[in-house]
């Protein structure tokens, strides 16, 4: 009975993925903050194997409930000084008191917040984690470098993860981690 969070559900792909995996679902929890691309999750899953699963939630997400400028075509990092408005939540707000089995972040960017605003549910649940570390790769420019300060990050708040590097493909980008 798997209770999933898709942080950058797109257009449903990874909800594809799961569907075929899958025993059975609790929840899935999609959250997307384009409406463009959550039009389309909602349109392909519609009668998918457990589609009756899934709450959709039209927010990106972050470590407080807040308005973003938000680039909708951005290659690393979406969160830009200009840029359309999108809504933004804690993804302990969203899921309330599930216990959440899985969380996915491909968020652009933005796991580092979405991870602070996951604090409580990782605390409790202590969910299978995939998170993508490889928007922000320059400590110079950002102030950040995901494929190191991510996982720390995981590793103060639940110290007993075991955590993984998995890179996919030949490019700079597609490396995820995993804690489990």
């Amino acid at each position: 009975h798997e209770t999933v969070v898709d942080g950058g559900g797109y257009i449903g792909d990874t909800f594809s993925v799961f569907a075929q995996l899958a025993q059975s679902f609790d929840t899935y929890f999609l959250c997307e903050p384009i409406s463009e691309n959550m039009q389309k999750a909602r349109t392909k899953l519609n009668g998918m194997k457990f589609s009756g699963c899934v709450r959709y939630f039209e927010t990106a997400l972050w470590d407080c409930d807040t308005s973003l400028n938000f680039d909708e075509h951005g290659a690393a990092s979406s969160v830009q000084p200009m840029g359309i408005t999108v809504a933004a939540s804690p993804l302990d707000d969203l899921v309330e008191e599930k216990n959440v089995t899985m969380i996915k972040l491909d968020v652009e960017g933005s796991e580092n917040k979405a991870l602070l605003g996951a604090r409580k549910t990782i605390t409790r649940c202590r969910p299978k984690l995939a998170v993508c570390v490889y928007h922000y790769n320059n400590t110079v420019e950002h102030g950040s470098f995901d494929i190191l300060d991510l996982p720390l990050l995981i590793n103060q708040l639940c110290p007993d993860y075991r955590i993984y590097l998995r890179h996919y493909g030949s490019g700079l980008t597609d490396t995820v981690c995993y804690a489990l």
